[in-house]
């Protein structure tokens, strides 16, 4: 399969599932949804979770608003986030953000795959191995006016997500006054180093994948 390349164009902050649920159903179709928060610690109290908000969850759907309810298993009621901000997404076209026609892209699966793997969100347990194809993901943040661009809501969102399957190679680039790049030389391997350290976390307490491990 030939490389994918997509610009994502991400609205929000929502500070509630309802908030996003509302806009979902007024202004998009399909596309992708970003949990960023905390990981819920049975017994512990919000204000105990462990450090700053991170992204936890990446996901994709047919209907946003009919997704972003208080029934989902990762960001509904029962479910595993303490939820801070939902960011909605959609693949740009013509590279012009604002409100887009209503229908599934074709590339969201994999700009799924890639930020799921590669910024190794908590809970999106079944993206652990590589993504099926090459790709390019390019991330643009912008507010809920849909016209202001603002920086990345959290630190170890990259802008560019760059992976080539036949190297097995990614790089992981920030952009800005203290721009970076991470380069990942062998992405099975990166993918099994996150699965172990989930599986230490087990015996731990269950916390969140910190920027400076990432990084």
């Amino acid at each position: 399969m030939a490389e994918i390349s997509s610009v994502v164009d991400w609205f929000g902050p929502y500070r509630s599932l309802k908030d996003a649920r509302t806009v979902a159903r007024q202004d998009f179709g399909g596309g992708l949804y970003a949990a960023i928060g905390w990981s819920k610690i049975e017994g512990r109290s919000p204000n105990q979770y462990r450090g700053r908000p991170t992204l936890q969850y990446i996901g994709i759907a047919e209907n946003l608003g009919g997704r972003l309810t208080e029934t989902h298993h990762k960001i509904g009621l029962r479910g595993n986030i303490e939820i801070a901000s939902i960011w909605l997404g959609e693949v740009a076209s013509y590279g012009v953000p604002g409100r887009r026609r209503k229908k599934i892209e074709p590339h969201l699966d994999i700009v799924e795959w890639a930020t799921a793997f590669f910024l190794r969100t908590q809970y999106n347990e079944m993206k652990r191995t590589p993504p099926r194809c090459s790709c390019f993901v390019l991330n643009r943040w912008w507010s809920t006016d849909y016209e202001t661009s603002i920086d990345r809501p959290v630190s170890r969102w990259a802008d560019v997500i760059e992976y080539n399957i036949y190297t097995g190679s990614a790089n992981l680039c920030w952009f800005g006054r203290n721009g970076r790049v991470k380069s990942i030389d062998n992405a099975m391997a990166y993918g099994r180093a996150a699965i172990n350290q989930e599986m230490k976390s087990k015996s731990l307490l269950p916390a969140s994948i910190t920027d400076d491990e990432l990084v």
